[in-house]
């Protein structure tokens, strides 16, 4: 229907409920969201009423700002797995999250960690702030071995500044969430533009 948007569409994997998909685009800026939403209305919402509506249960909707800067994304990444980590930011500790992650990005970042890490702050509702960990296959998740903690703590020559970094990092949430998704290729749009 001459959708702008490549969409892509994920199912969780782990978890107590693995009845739902998340259907995800990225990425847009702000201002393009009013002529898509023009188009979604004129277009796309009526047939997907007709077509989708009647077998969904419930819906959410959500936008989220990627940082760009404190990640390691790279276009040849193979995703068909994704491990999200979302953590609750505690009252006031904003300011400690953001400069615990930044320091931990830089890091990993200045001493080559070889691995592929996204970080995004949801848009609306409580603070809370997301990490984004891509897996070719089940494989590739058994644990590392040399864990980031390790990494860091061999980096920074010193426990102890590594220590103090994470507990800057894990005592700016009030509670962190792990779950696993699994992309289908098969309801997903071809990523490559004709």
């Amino acid at each position: 229907m001459g959708d702008t948007r490549q969409w892509q569409v994920y199912v969780p994997v782990t978890g107590e409920d693995l009845n739902y998909y998340v259907v995800r685009s990225c990425c847009a800026e702000w201002a393009e969201q009013d002529s898509y939403q023009v188009w979604d209305e004129k277009d796309a919402n009526p047939h997907f009423m007709e077509t989708v509506h009647p077998h969904v249960d419930s819906y959410s909707h959500n936008f989220s700002e990627l940082d760009r800067k404190n990640s390691n994304w790279g276009d040849d990444v193979k995703a068909n797995y994704v491990g999200v980590t979302h953590y609750e930011v505690k009252m006031g500790k904003g300011r400690q999250m953001n400069a615990a992650l930044k320091e931990m990005s830089a890091v990993a970042k200045d001493n080559n960690w070889p691995y592929s890490w996204s970080w995004s702050y949801p848009v609306g509702g409580s603070y809370t702030v997301n990490l984004v960990v891509p897996f070719e296959n089940y494989a590739d998740m058994a644990p590392l071995d040399e864990n980031f903690y390790e990494f860091v703590s061999k980096t920074l020559k010193s426990e102890k500044k590594a220590d103090k970094l994470f507990e800057s990092f894990t005592g700016s949430f009030s509670s962190a969430n792990y779950s696993i998704y699994q992309w289908r290729k098969d309801l997903s749009m071809d990523s490559k533009k004709e």
